[in-house]
């Protein structure tokens, strides 16, 4: 029995329940501390929750006075306030980049579906005109209006342009993930 008793006089107890004590309150720290990526998600969605306000604004005040001058602002505005999310959104890594997939063209809050469409889309309202013709015996004979819009031909780089920006920054931010 004394041979028993000087092996236990050997273990040293005090390290285990020390290592014990502070594994212990490591926990109680790291349950404490506020987790990063929650932070981050949190701020991302600050982020979207911003841009989305100022886009619905944007979209208001184009349909409030809506001319072709207004709607090159607008389409402008939307741009300035996309980079803006895509910049700000780079600063958060994986949560950022999940709240820029899910805004972008096909993306669960598609705010070019939402907000940049509707406006690069809108169909002006066509002045009717007055097309009266003149028999030779000097009656008139037909008054009819025509309201069609007239299309150009030929290709146009800005129509696509939006949709090489989206995938420039995307690939961009793809990169600066974590």
């Amino acid at each position: 029995m004394g041979s028993n008793l000087s092996a236990l006089a050997n273990v040293d107890f005090g390290t285990g329940i020390i290592s014990g004590a502070l594994n212990i309150a490591n926990e109680i720290g790291n349950f404490l501390q506020p987790n990063a990526t929650g932070i981050r998600a949190q701020d991302a969605t600050t982020v979207v929750n911003a841009a989305a306000a100022a886009m619905q604004v944007n979209d208001n005040e184009f349909l409030a006075n809506p001319t072709p001058a207004n709607q090159q602002a607008a389409l402008a505005a939307f741009m300035s306030w996309w980079q803006w999310e895509i910049t700000e959104l780079a600063q958060f890594g994986g949560p950022g980049t999940k709240a820029l997939n899910e805004r972008a063209p096909g993306g669960k809050y598609d705010q070019w579906k939402d907000h940049y469409y509707p406006i690069y889309n809108y169909k002006f309202p066509t002045v009717a005109s007055t097309s009266t013709s003149v028999s030779s015996g000097g009656s008139a004979t037909s008054n009819t209006a025509s309201t069609g819009v007239v299309a150009s031909g030929g290709f146009d780089i800005t129509s696509i342009l939006p949709l090489l920006l989206v995938g420039i920054a995307v690939f961009a931010f793809m990169g600066a993930e974590d």
